[in-house]
C-alpha cells in the first residue's frame, strides 16, 4: 500500500477533469446532467462516499453529481440529438 504522499493525481485535478468531461459532453451534443445521474449510481454502488475525504483521491461521488448538476444548468448541449446507437444490442452483448 502506498502512501498519500505518492498520490500522483488529487481531488482538485479529478474535479477539473469532470468539468472538462462536462464542457466535452455539451459540445458533443450529450445532456451534462447525465453525469450527475451516473454519479448518483457510482455512489450507491461504491460507497466511497462512507470515508473520510482526506483520504480520497477523488471528490466524494455525492459531491461530484451536485457538481455536475450545477453545471447542467450552465452547459446546455450545443445541436443536441440523440445518438444513433441500438441500444437493445448494446444491452444484448452485455450480458454473459
Amino acid at each position: 500500500m502506498g502512501s498519500l504522499m505518492e498520490i500522483s493525481y488529487g481531488r482538485g485535478q479529478e474535479a477539473e477533469a469532470d468539468r472538462e468531461g462536462a464542457q466535452l459532453m455539451a459540445a458533443a451534443g450529450l445532456p451534462v446532467g447525465a453525469l450527475g445521474t451516473f454519479f448518483d449510481k457510482l455512489s450507491k454502488k461504491d460507497g466511497t462516499d462512507k470515508a473520510p475525504a482526506f483520504l480520497s483521491t477523488h471528490p466524494a461521488s455525492k459531491d461530484r453529481s451536485e457538481a455536475m448538476r450545477k453545471l447542467a444548468e450552465e452547459l446546455k448541449p450545443k445541436n443536441p440529438r440523440p445518438l444513433a446507437i441500438d441500444w437493445a444490442e448494446v444491452k444484448a452483448s452485455l450480458k454473459p
